[in-house]
């Protein structure tokens, strides 16, 4: 059996989860919101975290390692940060965690963040990972247009996986921290 440090992040994710659901009944349609718990635990690992450790483990065979023990300075599992949330980013866009209860007639008007939970929870994912991985200190400021470009790949991306390419949105990742995350916010 495989452990992956980064098995840590399952209970923060999941109260970001919590949390955003929480956040998300302000908005027209987000009584109508669902978590679908598919994070599990540690110990009991569900889908999207399932789907995260088939991925860094396939990425591994490719000459792509997300984690590794750094066995020179015995510090323990390093992690490609970008790598990390790239494939995070990947399993939560396959399992959508959210989902908007349609089982009765709602005639309410529903929210864009209602509507597109998934792609605006992974901006929230990816600022709190930022932050973690920066001494918990740092905001991440994107504008509107980057942010609908954003939603909108992410939205395609969630359409057809196959068009997500893990090093590439790594890559974008590193650009997203250099240019509009501020530190020492």
């Amino acid at each position: 059996m495989v452990i992956f440090a980064s098995d840590m992040w399952i209970t923060p994710m999941k109260m970001l989860c919590m949390n955003y659901l929480t956040s998300m009944k302000e908005y027209p349609g987000g009584n109508f919101l669902i978590f679908n718990d598919d994070l599990g635990t540690k110990e009991h690992p569900e889908k999207i975290v399932k789907e995260y450790h088939i991925t860094a483990l396939i990425m591994e065979n490719t000459g792509h390692k997300v984690e590794e023990y750094d066995k020179i300075t015995e510090l323990g599992y390093v992690i490609d940060n970008y790598l990390f949330i790239s494939l995070y980013v990947r399993a939560f866009l396959i399992h959508q965690p959210f989902s908007f209860d349609n089982s009765s007639n709602k005639k309410a008007s529903i929210h864009k963040y209602i509507k597109f939970s998934n792609e605006y929870f992974i901006i929230s994912l990816i600022e709190m990972l930022f932050r973690a991985f920066n001494n918990n200190s740092g905001k991440l400021i994107l504008d509107n247009d980057y942010i609908n470009g954003l939603i909108s790949t992410l939205t395609q991306y969630k359409n057809d996986i196959t068009l997500f390419n893990p090093i590439e949105f790594s890559e974008r990742l590193k650009d997203i921290e250099r240019k509009y995350f501020l530190r020492n916010y």
